[in-house]
């Protein structure tokens, strides 16, 4: 997100509003692929798309990037199921994304190798990452974003911040903590991770005590 342009807002006014300049209604893959040249054109630098298919379809989902068109591929997954396990922090301090965006991509047109092959481990961990929320595997989507930011930072200086690692460097050892003493209890353990496994006179809310 910049100062100038805020992906996550096109909200029925915005919509309305680019209609009226554009001569025609905008919904759908059209208004993604207006607002994606507009952005080019206020940024002097290619823009992406992906960033627009949530404000514009709403849910959770995932996006093919296949020859001819972009395939938007929904996925079942209950939102709040998501949304209960994730914390999000906000640093207050703005990140233009837009040059770090442009370095990659003349580097993937330059053929540069670290940069080749991490794109091509950010992509397997995309497929990772669908795969585990189809079938609701959050412990799997866990390590899949794990793994996914360190194959980002290590592309290029400037994908993280001091502030956003210092965060991770309080944060790690307590929910390191946090899971050791679910795994180390033996009533936790059995009902929360294993449902399957609860014992004569455990109390069925046992799980959602741990999430």
């Amino acid at each position: 997100m910049t100062d100038t342009f805020d992906r996550t807002q096109l909200d029925g006014k915005d919509r309305g509003q680019l209609s009226e300049i554009a001569g025609a209604a905008l919904e759908g893959e059209l208004l993604i692929n207006t607002v994606r040249d507009l952005e080019t054109r206020l940024l002097g630098v290619p823009a992406g798309i992906q960033d627009y298919y949530p404000p514009v379809y709403g849910g959770l989902a995932a996006l093919h990037l296949e020859p001819g068109a972009p395939t938007h591929h929904n996925i079942a997954l209950p939102i709040h199921d998501l949304a209960d396990r994730f914390l999000l922090h906000y640093t207050g301090i703005a990140h233009f994304s837009g040059t770090n965006n442009w370095e990659m991509y003349k580097r993937q047109i330059e053929k540069k190798k670290k940069v080749t092959h991490g794109f091509e481990q950010i992509a397997e961990t995309a497929i990772e990452m669908e795969r585990a929320l189809e079938t609701a595997n959050f412990e799997a989507a866990g390590r899949a974003l794990a793994r996914e930011w360190e194959n980002r930072k290590a592309l290029i200086d400037g994908i993280s911040t001091p502030e956003i690692d210092a965060v991770d460097q309080r944060t790690t050892p307590l929910l390191a903590a946090h899971r050791d003493a679910i795994f180390l209890d033996r009533d936790l353990y059995a009902v929360g991770l294993h449902p399957r496994h609860r014992r004569p006179g455990q109390p069925a809310d046992c799980f959602r005590r741990i999430e």
